[in-house]
């Protein structure tokens, strides 16, 4: 959730000092991991990535598979959790991991 959200619908607050080091650590080590399925990873922000093409043949994995590894793969190697949409844009796939936060894989079509 963006910060100015946070500080509108929440009227007592306090917010937590961010270490930012390790947050684009993490970052990093997530776009290496998506990079084991993909040949191509688009980050669109700290906590968004786009993958393309996968690395694999067509006839081994498919899109829910692949989601699915993913996942788990989050959760083994960082104990963080994540939400995917497979979709056939870029929209539509977002759009779908909106649907299912936190932690949903959900499918556009």
């Amino acid at each position: 959730m963006p910060m100015a959200r946070a500080v509108r619908l929440c009227r007592r607050r306090s917010f937590l000092p961010v270490d930012m080091r390790a947050y684009v650590a993490v970052h990093e080590a997530l776009l290496e991991l998506f990079r084991r399925f993909t040949d191509l990873v688009e980050p669109v922000s700290i906590d968004e990535s786009v993958p393309g093409r996968r690395r694999q043949p067509a006839a081994l994995w498919n899109a829910g598979e692949i989601a699915t590894s993913v996942q788990r793969l989050v959760h083994q190697e960082h104990d963080l959790s994540c939400s995917i949409g497979i979709g056939p844009t870029k929209l539509l796939a977002k759009m779908a991991a909106n649907l299912r936060k936190p932690g949903g894989i959900t499918h556009a079509w």
